[in-house]
This record gives structure tokens, sequence and C-alpha cells, in this order.
């Protein structure tokens, strides 16, 4: 953290600015932050200056050995100095939010006590960011992100106003992760055209149709894990809130089947299949054995066209990771 040795200055411009640094605050972990240079007129500057010095003497010595795991400090507990601090620059805090597009995520916004920083203000128009007001996290549970805040109607999305209209934002990025997964294998299966590709071994050092190819299998296999691991993991009582196994199958059965129709025969197939099938086991085999099954990796039995597939062992799963009965 970098601090100025001294909390007052006048600057050597021609017309020189008469300026009291102003430390910030963090009312959740007690701890202080660094704040920013503040210009003032010379005699609000002369009349502030000692009183200034005073209220922050040591801050910059105890701010090189604070624990930013600290109990949080209320704001009716805060000491004046504190509360100026905070109210100045109190950190970034998160907010779920729904960008103009409709895309949803987390943005990380500068705060002034419980204001929206004007900068980050305006820099969340200019993006077309908007704060979700309720939302579901994780857990299900519904909560207000602006409780406590002071924002403005013109930064609230009209998603998510109320408490029946939560957003369940886990979800979003759920289904705009897997999208962004369905387009990238798009564009894979796209490059990869159905002019037949060379088996695998004579690829080494291949152009972009034969990467493209590559990864398009190691797509496929990748969804193969996923299908298993969602298996594992209901098996375990763990059960995914955001997607069905039947989701995931319904996937890998349509991503297979657009493979084979693209593969120059089921030669072509068969061969750049098995090659991303035995790359993934070998490395997932290692990592198992090699740590007693505490490792989330799984050896992936043999699937077919329908997404049905022979019994995986218990040495393919984590098994150093299952819960007790």
């Amino acid at each position: 953290m970098t601090w100025p040795k001294t909390l007052a200055r006048t600057t050597k411009h021609k017309k020189p600015r008469h300026q009291l640094y102003q430390p910030g605050f963090n009312e959740s972990n007690g701890c202080w932050l660094e704040g920013s240079w503040v210009s003032v007129p010379r005699d609000e500057w002369d009349a502030r200056k000692a009183e200034h010095l005073r209220m922050y003497d040591g801050v910059r010595e105890v701010a090189g050995e604070q624990d930013h795991h600290g109990p949080p400090v209320p704001r009716d507990k805060m000491t004046r100095a504190q509360r100026q601090a905070w109210q100045h620059y109190s950190g970034s805090a998160h907010f779920d939010c729904v960008h103009d597009s409709g895309r949803v995520g987390p943005v990380g916004v500068e705060m002034q006590g419980n204001r929206v920083d004007a900068r980050a203000a305006r820099w969340m128009r200019a993006e077309g960011w908007k704060i979700i007001r309720f939302v579901t996290g994780g857990d299900g549970e519904r909560r207000d992100q602006t409780a406590g805040m002071e924002i403005p109607d013109e930064l609230l999305a009209d998603r998510g106003s109320t408490p029946e209209e939560a957003v369940d934002t886990w979800q979003h990025v759920v289904d705009q992760n897997v999208g962004q997964m369905d387009d990238l294998f798009n564009t894979l299966l796209n490059a990869a055209v159905s002019d037949d590709p060379g088996p695998p071994a004579q690829a080494t050092g291949m152009d972009y149709r034969g990467f493209a190819t590559q990864m398009a299998f190691t797509s496929l296999v990748q969804q193969e894990e996923s299908i298993i691991r969602m298996e594992w993991n209901e098996r375990q009582g763990d059960k995914d809130r955001f997607r069905t196994l039947q989701q995931e199958i319904d996937r890998y059965v349509d991503m297979r089947r657009r493979l084979k129709a693209e593969a120059a025969s089921p030669e072509v197939f068969d061969a750049w299949y098995r090659e991303a099938r035995e790359s993934h086991n070998s490395c997932a085999r290692a990592n198992l054995d090699n740590t007693d099954g505490r490792i989330y990796s799984y050896v992936l039995p043999e699937f077919n066209d329908d997404g049905t597939h022979e019994p995986w062992g218990p040495r393919d799963v984590p098994w150093g990771q299952e819960k007790a009965p």
C-alpha cells in the first residue's frame, strides 16, 4: 500500500493547488484504504490542515500492518476519522448486474460510503450495466443487493425490482457459460470440414483444420466427463441445481451426431475419437492413482450414440472423496 509521507501539501503548479490527502476506510473489515488528494480553497486548507493531520496521525503506520481479515466496524461505531474516510472511499462492492445485451454477471463498483462513486456511475451508464436489486444466490435464498445502499434509480435494472421477481443470477451465468461452450464447439465444427483431416498420428504440427478437429473431439470427450461427473455427484447426494443429467446427455448426443456427420468416414471419426478418449483417460487414470482417488478426475467408460454408456468402476471416479453412507 502506497501512502504519502505527509497528508497536506501545496503543489508546484503555476497556480498552486492546496490539497489534503483523504484516506479511505472499509467497514467490512475495519481497514484503512488508499485514498486520494483533494483540492480545497486556500482559506479552507489553512483552516482544516492542522485538524486533518491530527485526525489521521499514525494511520499510515497502522495501514501497513493491518489484517484484511479483521472484524467489521458498524457505521454507528465509526470514529469521526473513520466515517469521513469511509464517505470518501469505502472500497469496491460487487453487484450482480444485467447488461443492455441481457447478459448477467458480477460487476465491481467503487463506492463512497454507501453510495456509488460518481466516476463508477458514469462508467456503468457508458458500459450499459445496471444493478439487479433482488437476486437469488447459489443457496437459492433471495437477497436485496441494495440493502443499506443509496443507489440512483437510473442504475437499477427493471428486472428483479421486487422480491417476487428475484433473478437467479447463478442460473443465468451457467446458461451463458454453456452457450459460450456451444458457440466454441460450433466454431470448431465449422472449421473441421468433412474433408479427411488425416489420422491423429499424422496431425502433429497440424494446420488450423486439423487443430479445430482435434479440439472438437476433445470437447466431445469433455462432455462425456460432464455426464460421469454429474452421475457421480448425484450418487454422493449433490444434485446440480442448474443443469439436469438429461440436458447433459441431450447435448452430448447432438455433439456426437454432428461430429459423425462431418467426418469423412466412420473410420476417420473413430480415429479422432479414440485419440481424444485415450489422451483423457490416461491422464485421469494417473491423476486418480497418484492421489489415492483424492483428485476430481474421471476415467470414461465406453459411450454410445444415444448417450448411454458402460458402467464406470469404483476406481474410475474420485473414490478418495466419496462421502460415507
